[in-house]
């Protein structure tokens, strides 16, 4: 019989597994890769078989479907076959912090894999970031180019070793290696580790060379210097700390943020600190860090080496451009030192970047260690998304499964168009993808990602289609949640609306599989049109003036004449920057949600309990929340929260007059108290845990939205 299987199938110690089970139960035949399956072939019992095979699988190999089909097993042994070719659904799993066994093997001085920096096995390692394409066999990675000899080859034909049939095995020696570059470019002879370390003790800043990317790293006392360095005013910077017990020490942890940060996914995890004055330079005026753990081998190296708590590591890009994966153009970057290796990445994979958001996992990046496998729903429909501008992802639909590419960033330059589009179709070519019925694309005729979008549409001959941003926001959250229809309040900073305003407090219902925006805040202008969301000033006189009231503070006579021609929004996103501005918190956006994040901290602090009603009315043919009581209460001195809540409970009195399931999603949905509010009004409240809320799932949700309006 011949048994076909998918799902985590390829680099995770599979195949060996089926030897070592066919072997012990004295059967014949054979194993191998075929495209994206394992195909098998044995002389006895296969569904017997399967079911003893399921118990054996270790972590991440996963079954997710098999086909048996009729076939003679003319062997005389149970083998393992080269791979063959045939296309099929994508079975690279994702790049996994180093394993406990591989991590022992580390701190062992009588092993000869002792401090070792590319420790991995079966269990453990890079595999997506080093696959250049399927089937995943060693000739098909970066790997390939460093040979197997002695005792590499002799665990790698061991099927008793924990390295059996591991593609990505090396050994001292014979593998890659780390170096040490100074300032100049000039190799530092001696241990790379060891003298990168004291560099870092020393006050040093550098950039060091990991699975998927380049990371800046420094002590946590360079932070300013290193924010000159960079250019990043005010932006957070991640940072890793040496291990979990090092970490409570600055910030609190639940029993889920526990759980993630000891993942084998090992994202970085949103915390809370536990006061204003530990980190304020790492992520200033924010009630969070962004902290993860070590996850390859050679991160724990260095923290062998080093002494202090906690690392700034963050990613190395140019600004605005995607983070660098080749060492001559991390050469480019200013840094005092530079520790790389001879490795080469075939994928660009950024940090993933996870918060707990209304008791789920909210993904603000889902990229190393959950990318490139398949999110777990079905839709309709074979499609690539391209997904909106910002913060961006791509995506591809094939046969049910739906494939988000890593994090890809901005779409404002060349480069990351590019990235884009690459990692589109590579993602094709691994899920064995054929010609695709349409391009999806946001509908901001300003977007550069359309022009990935018709690109690939000429090439491919198909249609390229525009969805509208919160459409596709409140189709991934139906998607994902398998809840058919409902209403979905998406909140966000701005999205192309139908009428062409900037929407962004919206309230959409979704019936028969059509999509209808019922709802919204009311519009109010933004003078400066862009520079209103740099200068949230700017929105706040537009909020009182669209309520027909004075604004509170001093402002340019200019701003008044400017009413007339400036862009018109409903953004929750731009109304949440004006009350920053409001009560004192930021008065200037110099990263991306700046404003409305650092507001965070203030209506954690506040209570919720009061507020003015808010009061409905109409316009253009949908329910409204009216400003004016609103703004009378800001410029009465109420607080930020009790301002947030009157909103909010416009927009759900809105929903609840519909009578259907209610889910939040957009920007806004990342917000902890605004969520948490949200569900003490609606236990039942849909929220995102697999998808990301924000513009990193627009493309799955312009997927899921061609899924649902096709039914």
């Amino acid at each position: 019989m011949i048994i076909r299987i998918w799902g985590v199938v390829q680099g995770v110690g599979f195949r060996p597994t089926v030897y070592r089970l066919a072997k012990r139960l004295g059967l014949r035949g054979y194993v191998r890769n075929l495209g994206g399956m394992v195909e098998i072939c044995i002389n006895g019992d296969a569904r017997e078989f399967l079911d003893l095979l399921v118990r054996e699988l270790r972590p991440p190999a996963k079954v997710e479907g098999y086909e048996i089909l009729p076939g003679e097993c003319e062997y005389r042994d149970f083998v393992i076959l080269e791979s063959g070719g045939e296309p099929g659904m994508i079975p690279i799993p994702p790049d996994l912090a180093i394993c406990d066994e591989c991590l022992k093997e580390l701190f062992d001085p009588n092993h000869e894999r002792y401090l070792y920096p590319f420790n991995s096995c079966t269990n453990c390692g890079p595999r997506f970031s080093i696959t250049l394409r399927v089937p995943y066999d060693r000739a098909n990675t970066t790997m390939g180019v460093f040979p197997l000899e002695g005792k590499c080859l002799r665990e790698f034909t061991d099927p008793n070793s924990r390295r059996f049939h591991h593609q990505a095995i090396s050994c001292p020696g014979q593998g890659p290696r780390y170096f040490l570059l100074d300032r100049n470019g000039l190799e530092v002879h001696g241990n790379p580790f060891e003298i990168a370390a004291k560099m870092l003790e020393g006050g040093s800043i550098g950039i060091m060379k990991s699975w998927g990317g380049m990371h800046v790293i420094a002590r946590i006392s360079e932070a300013r210097r290193l924010r000159i360095l960079l250019g990043r005013k005010q932006k957070p910077f991640a940072v890793m700390f040496r291990d979990l017990r090092t970490l409570e020490k600055y910030a609190k942890i639940s029993e889920e943020e526990r759980r993630i940060l000891l993942s084998r996914e090992r994202p970085i995890v949103l915390l809370r600190r536990w006061d204003r004055g530990a980190l304020e330079e790492i992520a200033p005026g924010l009630p969070y860090i962004g902290a993860y753990l070590p996850y390859s081998a050679a991160h724990h190296v260095l923290f062998h080496h080093f002494t202090e708590d906690a690392l700034i590591m963050t990613s190395a890009n140019p600004p605005g451009l995607p983070m660098v994966i080749k060492n001559e153009d991390a050469l480019k970057m200013k840094a005092d030192f530079y520790l790389l290796h001879d490795l080469d990445i075939a994928n660009r994979v950024d940090d993933s970047l996870v918060k707990i958001v209304g008791g789920k996992t909210a993904f603000v990046r889902r990229s190393r260690g959950f990318v490139p496998r398949p999110l777990p729903f079905r839709v309709q429909g074979n499609c690539i998304a391209v997904g909106a501008e910002l913060n961006n992802v791509g995506a591809v639909s094939w046969k049910g499964r739906v494939y988000a590419t890593q994090h890809i960033g901005d779409c404002d330059n060349p480069e990351t168009l590019r990235f884009l589009e690459g990692a589109i179709t590579r993602l094709m070519e691994m899920a064995g993808a054929g010609n695709p019925e349409c391009v999806l694309m946001d509908l901001h005729p300003r977007y550069n990602s359309r022009m990935v979008a018709r690109r690939l549409a000429e090439r491919l001959e198909v249609e390229a289609i525009g969805v509208q941003h919160h459409f596709a926001h409140a189709a991934a959250l139906l998607a994902e949640t398998g809840v058919e229809e409902g209403v979905i309040i998406a909140m966000d900073g701005t999205g192309y609306g139908l009428d062409g305003a900037a929407w962004g407090g919206e309230v959409i219902k979704v019936e028969n599989g059509r999509f209808q925006r019922i709802g919204s805040l009311s519009e109010f202008p933004l003078v400066g049109g862009d520079l209103a969301v740099r200068y949230p000033k700017r929105t706040a006189f537009g909020l009182f003036r669209a309520a027909g009231l004075e604004p509170p503070f001093e402002y340019p006579e200019l701003w008044d004449r400017a009413l007339k021609l400036a862009p018109r929004s409903t953004s929750m996103g731009r109304f949440l920057d004006a009350l920053s501005f409001l009560y004192g918190v930021c008065d200037e956006r110099t990263y991306e949600g700046e404003p409305a994040m650092k507001l965070e901290r203030l209506l954690l602090e506040e209570r919720w309990d009061s507020g003015p009603e808010p009061e409905i009315g109409y316009a253009g043919g949908r329910k409204v929340v009216e400003l004016r009581p609103i703004m009378e209460y800001v410029s009465e001195r109420g607080s930020a929260a009790g301002a947030v809540k009157a909103a909010l409970d416009g927009l759900l009195e809105i929903a609840l007059d519909e009578g259907m399931r209610i889910g939040v999603t957009g920007g806004v949905a990342y917000n902890v108290p605004i969520v948490e509010y949200m569900k003490k009004r609606i236990p039942d409240l849909i929220v995102h845990s697999t998808v990301p809320p924000g513009d990193a799932g627009i493309a799955v949700g312009q997927i899921a939205y061609h899924s649902i309006s096709s039914r």
